[in-house]
């Protein structure tokens, strides 16, 4: 079982205490899921479909972050790798 992504840090906490780990396995845990690789093609739906989409995504992203996503992840542009 793994929480759900909404959970505040005491809530976090608790979690991973009842399972025997500590807040040091927390942050590293938590860590590995933040920082990840992603090509252009994994997210160009989102990007193309920014301002199509339901409010959820539409304000889910900056937007001056968005501007150098969609710089660098044109339709016709190449496949670059980014680590969020």
């Amino acid at each position: 079982m793994a929480p759900m992504g909404g959970e505040d840090n005491t809530t976090l906490i608790e979690f991973y205490q009842s399972r025997g780990l500590n807040v040091l396995d927390l942050v590293v845990l938590s860590g590995t899921h933040t920082i990840v690789k992603a090509t252009c093609g994994s997210i160009q739906w989102r990007i193309c479909n920014y301002n199509k989409a339901n409010g959820v995504i539409k304000n889910s992203i900056d937007d001056k972050y968005l501007e150098y996503l969609t710089r660098k992840c044109s339709v016709d542009g190449p496949h670059i790798i980014f680590i969020f």
